[in-house]
């Protein structure tokens, strides 16, 4: 299973739209080709449902799309 980490989309502190879709224009998505993925919410700030949206909307070949911000899936 893949693991894309949303404090890896922070920036200055908060997850800004702007700056969240130009990091996920830089993703390599044939990488997730395939995969399950587990997208993994930020624990230290609030996520805006709207990122939750656009990282699935990017690679729909992948089998399955989990979302937590439970440490237990990892």
């Amino acid at each position: 299973m893949e693991t894309i980490y949303l404090d890896d989309f922070l920036d200055e502190g908060i997850i800004r739209e702007k700056s969240f879709r130009q990091k996920v224009l830089e993703i390599n998505w044939n990488d997730y080709n395939a995969k399950r993925v587990m997208i993994k919410g930020c624990t230290s700030v609030p996520v805006p449902t709207w990122a939750y949206l656009i990282l699935p909307h990017n690679w729909p070949r992948s089998p399955m799309i989990f979302f937590t911000v439970n440490p237990v899936l990892q």
